[in-house]
């Protein structure tokens, strides 16, 4: 069978709830369809900036196929089409009245949410990919293999909109300028290098009053030194490719220290965040994993992720298919939640070392009991770090976090040291 090609650029639910689209030469145009698509370029034609900025003025959330190719190589060329056709018409249905979807191609498919958030943009194309994969397979879970990105873009990164004269002239724009994004988010990260800094976080073992492992941070110099960079730095990238970019320069670094964690009797350990998409994303993970096998020194007993950025409500399948990848490289991981977090069941089988929070987006920690409480019966060790004050510390040390770190309990430091006992 032939490879799978889209019948349609744009997909579009018109006010009776039906799926009108912009078609292709290969395809008769429907009569419905016509109204649709004539509206939409007769708009263009009188100002196409305006109707692209539109478009974009939505959260912008691609969702890949990668996974399940690979998963059904051995049957893809006789499922391609199929399966391609059967996306495009489930998204759609599912899509909004002023919301779009565009095939990109590569099986991959950009929906514009109009009016979402981005972050209810993203919890609505999980939720989506979910219904997909369910829709695909059956009633399993394989929610994993549908992949979730978001996108942000401006009109600025558009060219070449006076040569937009069709739908389909608009997905090239698109796709093109995709394309040119992610590539400025690349020289974008090349760029801050010179401003970026890597210091490194004593974290006190407190239960053995120890520092026993050092965690990375990457920090932006100031006038006052030194800060780590706020998860919204513009420095750190939008884009999945931007972000994983990003992680290996933070893994590259830091895995340079790791010879120097102390000997025999003193060994310390070292903590390294990465951004949960790139290690969910095939692509990215595969990069990731290549990165950590040509790390030198034992990063497999002395290395720990810490891995930021966990969805509610992700599967522990999905969990478990990262894991496994990456298990035999590292000692464990460590895995960033949020002060409301419950999944716990997602973590289990894991092997997980622990949960972690960000001390600088606790505002009461006394909220955190339950949390801390539920982690450690789960055999999770509670992290906490970026503590600011010896207040916060001290309440910390109550509620039961084993690890620590912060100004309030040492400075960051140049370079990780060995383990060594508190005074």
């Amino acid at each position: 069978m032939a490879p799978y090609t889209s019948t349609a650029t744009l997909f579009r639910r018109d006010a009776g709830g039906g799926v009108s689209l912009g078609t292709r030469t290969a395809r008769k145009v429907r009569h419905h369809e016509i109204g649709e698509l004539a509206g939409l370029l007769k708009h263009m034609g009188e100002t196409q900036a305006r109707a692209v900025d539109a478009l974009l003025a939505g959260s912008i959330q691609v969702l890949g196929l990668d996974e399940v190719r690979e998963r059904y190589a051995a049957d893809w060329a006789r499922l391609e089409a199929r399966i391609g056709e059967i996306v495009e018409t489930f998204i759609a249905s599912r899509l909004g009245k002023q919301d779009l979807l565009i095939p990109l191609g590569t099986q991959q498919f950009a929906i514009v949410f109009a009016e979402l958030s981005r972050d209810e943009a993203r919890a609505q194309a999980r939720k989506i990919a979910g219904q997909l994969a369910n829709h695909l397979f059956g009633q399993v879970p394989h929610g994993e293999l549908i992949s979730v990105e978001g996108l942000a873009m401006t009109l600025d990164e558009l060219e070449g909109l006076d040569e937009v004269t069709s739908v389909e002239d608009l997905v090239r724009c698109f796709k093109a300028a995709q394309d040119r994004q992610r590539g400025r988010e690349v020289e974008a990260i090349e760029a801050a290098q010179s401003q970026l800094g890597f210091r490194f976080w004593p974290t006190v073992n407190v239960s053995k009053r120890m520092i026993s492992i050092y965690e990375c941070a990457a920090t932006r110099d100031g006038p006052d030194g030194a800060s780590m960079l706020a998860p919204d730095d513009p420095v750190i990238p939008a884009s999945g490719d931007g972000r994983s970019e990003f992680d290996l320069l933070v893994l590259q670094e830091a895995g340079t220290h790791l010879g120097s964690l102390g000997g025999l009797m003193h060994k310390a350990l070292l903590m390294v965040p990465v951004h949960f998409e790139t290690l969910a994303a095939r692509y990215h993970r595969t990069a990731y994993v290549e990165a950590l096998k040509e790390l030198p020194g034992a990063g497999e007993r002395r290395l720990i992720l810490k891995i930021e950025g966990l969805p509610d409500g992700t599967p522990n399948t999905r969990l478990r298919q990262i894991v496994t990848s990456i298990k035999p490289l590292v000692m464990g991981t460590v895995w960033q939640v949020e002060p409301d977090f419950a999944h716990f069941q997602a973590l289990e089988g894991l092997h997980a070392l622990g949960i972690a929070l960000d001390g600088r987006r606790v505002a009461r920690l006394e909220r955190l009991e339950k949390l801390v409480a539920t982690a450690s019966r789960a055999g999770l060790r509670p992290f906490l770090g970026a503590i600011g004050t010896t207040d916060a510390a001290t309440t910390a040390c109550r509620l039961g976090f084993r690890y620590l770190n912060g100004r309030a309990l040492a400075p960051m430091l140049h370079r990780p040291g060995p383990a060594c006992r508190l005074a």
